[in-house]
């Protein structure tokens, strides 16, 4: 009997960065009155990530310029931003909370908002609760042991 076997599709292009290298990056182009062209590069890819986002606050510039890429890709292209905190907080975070309002209000429209609770993969290591990629490579390897054939009885030839 035949199987029909799907073609995996392509990897989808993405750009990761953080909050803090986005908005130094756009407020430079700024500055340098090149804005419009530095916008096309995050327009570019079909998802955005934006990760530490509230890690370190905006000033009202940053706020400003935070938003172009967010209005711009808005019913265009995913942005996937990661934060620590509650989107209630971004009035605090952004530091304006009319232009946090005009973000969540693009961000919160035809998305799915995913609360993740609990400690950071990181955190549980250090608790002992998990073990580390070092004793999971030492058990990986105890388990591989002999080959699938003299596993099974049959000598290797």
């Amino acid at each position: 009997m035949l199987t029909r076997v799907r073609k995996m599709s392509a990897p989808v292009q993405q750009h990761p960065m953080t909050a803090h290298e986005l908005v130094s990056d756009l407020g430079s182009a700024y500055r340098q009155r090149r804005l419009k062209r530095r916008m096309r590069i995050c327009l570019a890819p079909k998802v955005l990530a934006i990760d530490e986002m509230g890690e370190l606050p905006l000033d009202d510039l940053g706020a400003t310029i935070f938003l172009q890429p967010v209005g711009a890709r808005y019913q265009r292209g995913r942005i996937i931003p990661t934060s620590n905190n509650n989107c209630g907080d971004w009035g605090s975070i952004i530091g304006d909370p009319i232009i946090a309002t005009a973000i969540l209000d693009r961000r919160l429209h035809h998305s799915t908002t995913v609360n993740i609770r609990g400690y950071r993969l990181k955190d549980r290591r250090r608790a002992g609760l998990l073990p580390r990629p070092e004793d999971q490579q030492s058990a990986a390897t105890a388990l591989v042991g002999a080959p699938n054939d003299q596993r099974r009885g049959k000598e290797r030839k």
